[in-house]
């Protein structure tokens, strides 16, 4: 229901989380606290109030010589904590069905 709610708030992001079947895509994550719910009862499984979801896309890729942006293996990323990025702020599974952020 949480990952459900966050498809119907963002309606632009269920086409990267969900197959045309209605499953979740093989390559989205998502963990409740530190555990993969794969290892629990997929999209079935309960949520306490408060837990903390944590929905994370498989990432491949990079290149050997270094990043697009001009870092180099072992070179620190610059900070962009500034930046707006979605999500905009840690949602708990209590808040979500409340419709607020924490």
């Amino acid at each position: 229901a949480a990952v459900a709610a966050l498809a119907e708030q963002y309606p632009d992001i269920k086409q990267h989380l969900y197959q045309e079947d209605g499953s979740l895509r093989s390559f989205i994550n998502v963990f409740v606290g530190d555990t993969n719910i794969k290892k629990l009862r997929g999209l079935d499984t309960p949520l306490s109030d408060g837990a903390v979801l944590m929905l994370v896309p498989a990432i491949a890729g990079g290149t050997a010589g270094g990043a697009r942006d001009g870092t180099r293996a072992g070179e620190r990323v610059p900070d962009t904590s500034g930046t707006t990025a979605w999500p905009p702020a840690h949602v708990t599974a209590g808040d979500k069905a409340k419709g607020g952020r924490r």
